[in-house]
């Protein structure tokens, strides 16, 4: 199987600005994503994809290849199904090379080993399926504790749109025992995989039918915020990214 590993990385930020070569403890954060995807052997490939000159400054002596994307796949609004057929047709025709599965890693979601990615591709391998999706088993706040607002209904239906009203997301678990909750999973942003076939037909990454790739607890991190940025810092002493 040949296999190419996409790492894109906007220069734009406006919950963290200039987040994705922020320092980490001393580290851009690029490059935790980056030295984890060049620990992996399975990954033939690894493109690093920004329209930001001093972000691809900070990963152009390593043994990748850096991309400077157009701005138009660089805005907020951009589809990162459009950067990814960028990125995969500049790597065939650079390498004469045709790539079987496409990896996303996004450097947003930091807390990855080498294992993870690697097994993650054993099990797309074994199951056939059309893509994978890491995710995390919700704990607490589990999705039946949580709520949606609109507009308040009196006794008799009339709306009243001064006052908001609670509405659960799955009424039917809502007075369940935490403990006799299903078991619920969130999408963490860590590693997606998709077939090269699936994706050219849809320019979609998560391609049906999916495959889930459980990971660990520290994964659900995935920086968008300043909140989200001081818990990586807490967490990064204690995170072993060789394992």
């Amino acid at each position: 199987m040949k296999v190419i590993a996409i790492i894109p990385a906007r220069a734009g930020s406006k919950g963290v600005p200039g987040k994705n070569i922020k320092p980490l403890k001393g580290k851009p954060l690029i490059n935790y994503t980056v030295d984890t995807a060049l620990s992996v052997p399975e990954l033939d490939e690894i493109v690093v994809s920004s329209d930001s000159d001093d972000l691809l400054n900070c990963v152009k002596n390593l043994s990748l290849f850096c991309s400077k994307r157009p701005d138009n796949l660089a805005t907020d609004s951009s589809d990162i199904a459009d950067t990814i057929l960028y990125e995969l047709n500049r790597a065939e025709k650079r390498n004469n090379q045709v790539y079987d599965y496409i990896v996303l890693l996004q450097p947003t979601s930091l807390f990855r080993t080498k294992s993870d990615i690697s097994q993650a591709l054993s099990l797309i391998y074994k199951t056939g399926s059309n893509s994978l999706i890491s995710v995390i088993k919700m704990e607490d706040p589990h999705p039946a504790r949580m709520y949606y607002l609109d507009d308040f209904k009196t006794e008799g239906g009339t709306l009243n749109t001064n006052i908001k009203s609670l509405y659960s997301l799955f009424s039917e678990f809502e007075d369940v025992k935490r403990q006799n909750l299903p078991d619920v999973y969130s999408r963490n942003g860590s590693i997606y995989i998709t077939k090269r076939s699936e994706f050219l037909k849809t320019k979609k990454v998560m391609c049906k039918p999916s495959v889930p790739f459980i990971m660990d607890k520290y994964s659900f991190v995935n920086i968008d915020s300043e909140i989200d940025w001081l818990i990586a810092e807490a967490l990064i002493d204690s995170y072993d990214f060789n394992k």
